[in-house]
């Protein structure tokens, strides 16, 4: 299953990304970075995972759990591996 995603937010100075897709509601995550902000248009391919949106909840509530924690060490900790790929975001 494809989700379209129609934009990703990046605001480094803030460490978040806000995503906006067709099934997500607009999720606000923290991220460690040092890029610039930017705005990019993603697919995620979810077909060897679990549902997006619970998968982000569950990234959510991790984090708010142990804020210290970067959303990478966040994701690392989460069965699954996410794969940043061109203009693909697996999760296998």
């Amino acid at each position: 299953m494809n989700i379209e995603v129609k934009s990703i937010t990046i605001d480094s100075k803030a460490q978040t990304v806000q995503i906006s897709g067709v099934d997500l509601d607009k999720v606000l995550l923290s991220f460690d970075f040092d890029s610039e902000p930017e705005e990019v248009d993603f697919k995620f391919d979810w077909s060897e995972g679990p549902g997006p949106r619970n998968y982000l909840l569950k990234v959510i509530e991790k984090q708010r759990k142990d804020p210290k924690m970067s959303f990478k060490e966040v994701l690392d900790n989460l069965p699954g591996k996410i794969i940043f790929l061109n203009n693909n975001f697996i999760v296998k």
